[in-house]
């Protein structure tokens, strides 16, 4: 998958002759697949991103929360049969571009033959270019435009926005109706306090990113070092360790416990996936109620582990 950094790189590039997918993409849920297969039934695929995300430059205090980080959202495009993606920088520059000018880079300067977006597509500065003056652009400048209807579950539109507001609310497992696969984050192994250790249940210390997280609480999850690529069931704790801090003042932290397995692994990389919440995090009268706690746990999760 070629990557680019600008609409003007592919520009000079001599542009690209076949479709151009235009959205942010954030997780590439099942809405954004459907796009994607479609457009690939009509020739080769560029996606056009951005980053920052839109709202979060113009509307710093509503930036909406990564469902997946720059480079995973890469990944899960190549492994849609994306052939190139522009990632453009998206400034105060670039958001006072008209309407018609982005209309003219679409179609004349890059060269597509067909343009796909989703249906509540919206271009231009102060977002005053739509599906229809899209399609009249089409057609004045010789090209033509695909629309990707909404996508329903359940009688639900699936978005971006609907999956993050179920992350947020713990709902990991309905989650996957949208996502197509289970949520998940990205993380370096940091070395913790070593108190899983000393209960009989290790647990691998994860640092994160600026990304969505799930309600706090206990989860069923798999985990897989990068290096190893190999997903191994476990239970994990997303929260403020209540039993050995102080609640109000402990940031959020998420330490895995990887059944059938144990290392220090400090500075890998590595990936979670959440199955499901098993209940809220809670604080123990004392060690042995929390080890009893954890053993409860780990029976939980089994029945959502790959055997």
């Amino acid at each position: 998958m070629k990557l680019f950094s600008s609409i003007e790189q592919v520009i000079k590039q001599g542009g690209w002759g076949g479709v151009i997918c235009v959205g942010n993409f954030d997780g590439v849920h099942l809405g954004h697949i459907g796009l994607l297969e479609c457009a690939k039934a009509l020739g080769p695929v560029l996606v056009l991103t951005f980053e920052p995300h839109p709202v979060g430059m113009l509307f710093p205090e509503r930036a909406p929360k990564r469902i997946a980080t720059p480079e995973r959202k890469l990944e899960l495009l190549e492994q849609q049969g994306v052939k190139a993606v522009v990632t453009q920088a998206f400034d105060r520059a670039f958001a006072g571009t008209p309407a018609a000018c982005f209309e003219q880079l679409l179609f004349s300067d890059l060269g597509a033959h067909t343009i796909a977006v989703g249906a509540n597509f919206t271009y231009g500065a102060g977002r005053c270019g739509d599906i229809e003056s899209l399609q009249e652009a089409g057609r004045r400048l010789g090209g033509r435009l695909f629309v990707f209807p909404e996508l329903k579950v359940g009688g639900l539109v699936v978005s971006s926005s609907r999956i993050r507001r179920m992350v947020a609310a713990g709902e990991v497992e309905g989650v996957r109706d949208y996502l197509g696969r289970p949520f998940e984050l990205e993380g370096e192994v940091i070395e913790g306090e070593k108190r899983g250790r000393a209960l009989g249940f290790p647990t691998a210390n994860m640092a994160y990113g600026d990304i969505l997280l799930p309600k706090p609480g206990v989860y069923a999850v798999e985990f897989a070092l990068a290096s190893e690529g190999r997903w191994r069931g476990g239970v994990a704790n997303l929260g403020h360790k209540p039993t050995f801090s102080t609640f109000s003042s402990a940031k959020v932290e998420l330490e895995v416990h990887v059944l059938e397995a144990s290392g220090h692994w400090y500075g890998e990389k590595a990936g979670i996936r959440f199955l499901s919440r098993l209940r809220d995090e809670r604080r123990f009268a004392g060690v042995e109620d929390l080890k009893a706690q954890i053993r409860a746990d780990v029976a939980a999760a089994k029945p959502f582990l790959k055997p």
